[in-house]
């Protein structure tokens, strides 16, 4: 099988996911630890979510149209 075009795009949109995921446990550990009394990181938290699952749709789609 030869290696299409966007494998290295889903590689690189691979390795965003690991800090991602990472800050958005961190946002999420410190708003609670906080009890949700800083809005800045309630934002920042569901910012980051929002963009987690921005990136995987991306990533999912590009891989179902890649096969």
């Amino acid at each position: 099988m030869a290696q299409s075009s966007l494998a290295p795009l889903l590689r690189q949109l691979s390795f965003l996911l690991l800090p991602l995921v990472g800050l958005q446990v961190a946002l999420g550990w410190s708003t609670l630890q906080l009890k949700l009394q800083v809005p800045a990181l309630t934002v920042a938290h569901q910012m980051i979510g929002a963009t987690l699952l921005g990136l995987l749709v991306a990533i999912s789609t590009l891989a179902w149209r890649d096969c």
